[in-house]
């Protein structure tokens, strides 16, 4: 109910599943509770993530307090997001695991499967 508040969304439309089990049963990524949750956390930023964030306008390296770059990528619309951002984590327990689940889209065309 707060997401869908926060993004504009009829709470109706919006679902949630706190326990990830429709993620594993649909087969998401990051949904294998069994892998390592480190594992799983760095398959979730790939470099087709940097190359894409590096091709949006002004795509550039995050600046360690001006030091120097580190090797993670940024933009103008993720800092503007990152302002805008209230995390709503998981609570209980596995709440690592249920936290670094992607989300999913399923789509559908009428009758179409």
């Amino acid at each position: 109910r707060e997401f869908a508040e926060q993004v504009g969304l009829p709470p109706a439309s919006v679902f949630g599943d706190a326990t990830a089990a429709t993620y594993q049963a649909l087969s998401f990524l990051n949904s294998d509770f069994s892998e390592d949750g480190r594992y799983r956390g760095m398959r979730m930023i790939t470099q087709k993530t940097t190359d894409a964030i590096k091709a949006r306008s002004n795509g550039r390296p995050v600046s360690f307090f001006g030091l120097f770059d580190l090797p993670l990528f940024t933009n103008d619309d993720l800092e503007a997001a990152k302002d805008i951002y209230k995390p709503l984590m998981p609570q209980g327990d596995n709440v690592l695991d249920l936290s670094l689940v992607l989300g999913g889209l399923l789509v559908f065309r009428g009758e179409e499967q």
